[in-house]
């Protein structure tokens, strides 16, 4: 994982969420309790995803930008057994949660149970996550996905989007967005780098050369395509796709998919290859 100049790898990854499990269970987390995440865009955002599932429970993640009352409102809607936050995002939850109900994952020691990996027993029909959008209303929304659709949709994606280990995977969306978790996981689970953008998308897919993004088609066409050869697998989404993405995308062998689908169906559930004269 790559975010600014910090890089994490696959086995500090996995040490420091196995950790998270083993504290977890250490306070009493159960199998699909429903654990809220306040943390940045960040390395410790990934592991505490993780370290939630690995300990059965269900995580909810919640963007630190959110105004206060939305965040109340989720935790409370979600009933949160517990919310990880970090140093950084502490202060926004200390005026809403007792100390008792808030983690800081900063005071996690990766020295604790490192050598003793947790025995995950979570079940195919239990909850991954909990994802709130906005409604029709206005009013956030919370929507329960479980194990066995996400892993359908990691398996998709993956082929979808020919996705292996010695890709770079573009993390574009807001964590709190079900179009992030199609970002995070089929890149994790192929082995491959997960790049977080920075204040400037562009400068990120640059620098990195990164060649697999999930972007709205807007997005895209903000990119140069003559500097961005490097960009091998794309997925548009999230709102109309204009012919001007085949035009300006589709003229090399790069691979272009155009896929849409609700919060409630895991992400998208339904692609279509794009392609010139077609």
């Amino acid at each position: 994982i790559f975010y600014n100049e910090f890089s994490t790898s696959y086995n500090q990854l996995n040490n420091f969420s196995n950790n998270i499990a083993w504290k977890l269970k250490s306070v009493g987390i159960k199998p699909n309790q429903f654990i809220a995440v306040c943390i940045e865009r960040s390395a410790n955002f990934i592991a505490a995803i993780i370290g939630i599932m690995l300990s059965g429970a269900a995580y909810v993640p919640i963007d630190p930008s959110y105004p206060e009352k939305r965040i109340e409102f989720i935790i409370k809607d979600c009933e949160a057994e517990i919310v990880i936050c970090s140093n950084e995002t502490k202060h926004i939850l200390e005026c809403i949660l007792k100390p008792s109900e808030l983690l800081v994952i900063e005071d996690i020691k990766l020295t604790d149970n490192i050598d003793k990996s947790f025995e995950c027993t979570a079940k195919l029909d239990d909850v991954a996550y909990m994802i709130y959008t906005s409604g029709t209303t206005g009013k956030p929304k919370g929507v329960v996905i479980p194990n066995i659709a996400l892993s359908n949709l990691i398996i998709g994606h993956k082929k979808i989007m020919k996705l292996n280990s010695s890709d770079i995977m573009l993390q574009f969306f807001g964590i709190a967005f079900d179009g992030a978790v199609a970002e995070i996981f089929p890149a994790l689970f192929a082995g491959a780098t997960l790049v977080f953008r920075g204040d400037n998308y562009i400068q990120t897919v640059k620098k990195y050369k990164v060649t697999h993004a999930n972007l709205f088609p807007k997005a895209l066409l903000n990119l140069d395509e003559n500097e961005c050869k490097h960009l091998k697998s794309i997925q548009c989404g999230a709102e109309v796709c204009p012919n001007a993405v085949v035009d300006v995308w589709c003229k090399s062998t790069r691979h272009v998919v155009n896929a849409y689908g609700p919060t409630e169906a895991t992400v998208y559930v339904s692609s279509l290859q794009l392609q010139q004269n077609k």
